[in-house]
């Protein structure tokens, strides 16, 4: 597969996914320097939403990995370099 995904990408996957399943308001502004408590989720949102997105990439996010990510930078940065890291394979 040689579709990479860019970390704007990513992003934008994460804010779709935030739409489609949290109880967060529409117009919440979501960007890298976001924190999760700023995005308005609660522990049981932000849990839902890694699973999520674990689906949707096909991967595993080990829970020492989700308990970083203070800010949504964190996460794309992660998710990033997990990608590319699959992709070389």
């Amino acid at each position: 597969m040689s579709d990479k995904k860019t970390k704007e990408q990513i992003l934008e996957d994460i804010k779709d996914e935030l739409k489609q399943a949290s109880s967060i308001a529409d117009d919440t502004d979501v960007q890298m320097s976001t924190t999760v408590m700023e995005a308005g989720l609660d522990s049981v949102d932000f849990v839902e939403l890694i699973m999520n997105i674990e689906v949707r990439y096909h991967i595993v996010i080990p829970d020492t990995e989700a308990e970083k990510f203070a800010i949504f930078g964190a996460f794309v940065d992660y998710l990033y370099g997990v990608l590319n890291a699959t992709e070389k394979k």
